[in-house]
Parts: C-alpha cells; sequence; structure tokens
C-alpha cells in the first residue's frame, strides 16, 4: 500500500468525507472494535478535518479511499494485492491530490468548489456548433439579476449545488437537480433561461410531482438539510 498523509494539530470528534449528494461524519478513532475494521473509508471527492474555527480538507481526482486516526489524515494512492488481480496498479499510474486549509465546519461550499474544480476543470477546445447555440436551444439571460451575462443556470445560494442539467427523457422540457450538502435549511435562488416559462418538481423517474412557481426566470425553492430534488423547465 502507497498512502499521502498529513501529520495535523487538529483535533476533532468527528472527520467529515463526502458521499454522492452530501457528506458522512465518522469518528477518527480506533476504540471501539467497529471502528478498528472500518480502517479505511470510502469517498468521493475530499476528506476533512473541521473544527469549529478551521480545518484541513484532503482532495484528490480519483482515488477512493481515506483513512484518518487522531489528527493524521491519509489517501491511498497505489495497492498491491495479491488476489484478485495480481498485476493491480503495476505500471504508470498519474493522480492529483490537494491539501486545502478552510476556515472550519461552515465552509464546507469553498471544500466542495475546490474539489469540484479539481474533478471537473474548464476545457476549452473547437465545436462545430455555431457559438451561443446550445444543443438544448436555450436562451441565456441578461445581466441585471447579479448572476452576470451568458449563462444558462445559476445558483444564488451557498449551500445548494446544482449538479444535473439534462435533457428530459420524454424530450419533454429539461431537468435540473440539486441538493443542500451543508446539513441546513437553506432558500435559493435559481436563475433559469429566459425562454423556459414553466417549472414542475419530478421524482427521480422524471414523473411529475406538481407545479412550481416560475416567476421571471427565477426559481426560489427551500431545501431541508441534505435534500435531494429534481425540477421539470420547459
Amino acid at each position: 500500500m502507497l498512502r499521502v498523509g498529513a501529520e495535523t494539530t487538529i483535533r476533532v470528534p468527528y472527520a467529515r468525507y463526502e458521499i454522492q449528494y452530501g457528506t458522512v461524519d465518522r469518528p477518527p478513532h480506533m476504540n471501539t472494535s467497529w471502528n478498528e475494521a472500518r480502517f479505511e473509508v470510502p469517498a468521493q471527492r475530499f476528506a476533512d478535518l473541521p473544527e469549529l474555527e478551521g480545518g484541513l480538507a484532503l482532495l484528490n481526482d480519483r482515488k477512493y479511499g481515506y483513512r484518518i486516526i487522531g489528527s493524521t489524515i491519509e489517501l491511498a494512492l497505489l495497492r498491491w494485492p495479491k488476489s484478485p488481480d495480481p498485476n493491480a496498479d503495476i505500471g504508470v499510474q498519474e493522480f492529483s491530490f490537494g491539501y486545502f486549509p478552510h476556515r472550519g465546519l461552515r465552509d464546507i461550499d469553498h471544500i466542495l468548489q475546490q474539489a469540484h474544480e479539481m474533478n471537473a476543470p474548464v476545457l476549452v477546445g473547437r465545436s462545430s456548433r455555431a457559438a451561443g447555440t446550445p444543443a438544448t436551444q436555450l436562451e441565456p439571460f441578461a445581466a441585471g439579476n447579479g448572476t452576470g451575462s451568458g449563462c444558462w443556470f445559476s445558483v444564488d445560494g451557498d449551500r445548494v449545488k446544482l449538479e444535473l442539467v439534462k435533457n428530459a427523457e420524454d424530450g419533454e422540457g429539461v431537468i435540473v437537480r440539486l441538493y443542500e450538502f451543508a446539513g441546513s435549511t437553506s432558500r435559493v435562488r435559481v436563475y433559469v433561461p429566459g425562454n423556459l416559462a414553466s417549472a414542475s418538481e419530478t421524482d427521480r423517474l422524471e414523473n411529475n410531482l406538481n407545479q412550481i412557481k416560475l416567476s421571471d426566470g427565477v426559481l426560489d425553492p427551500v431545501f431541508k438539510l441534505y435534500e435531494i430534488r429534481t425540477f421539470r423547465l420547459t
């Protein structure tokens, strides 16, 4: 096993790990037999040691085994098991990781932003599609709503993340999915393209549940802690 680790001065009762659509807390100690059995925690883009007024997050772009014991935070980079594949992780390996000092428990939005940018950097390339003509034929909203111009979707709020934008499976409109990631009730404003006039909330299978007010291209839903909500825009 090859790991990278950092020894810190941070002592917290729980470490924070990113999972799909949220985070999970686990104790950073081996005081019980079941904690000792969980010597490594699977997580996605980051693990974090958060104090009230400070902390340190370990970000990665393709490695998912973390170990936090006491004040030491580690990430598994390579392993060479005998079974089931004795040739696992042999050869040249490329990956990225980084340490992100932050301002504490409530700084989860900045941690998530840094982790997202590491995993999905901006890509620039040529396209055969005419400039300003997205596949869905959406009209970018103009400046004046505080979000800038040339955007198709924007979220005004630091506790809710826009995770998914796609064409509806039945071809009727655009599907967007958002989730609350900080563990608190949050009201946000979601700015949508100007040519979308109506909205409805759906389930995960994109079945319409109820109509949602869409006024002047703005949704203003309230999210409960760790809530996931999906909307159809037409």
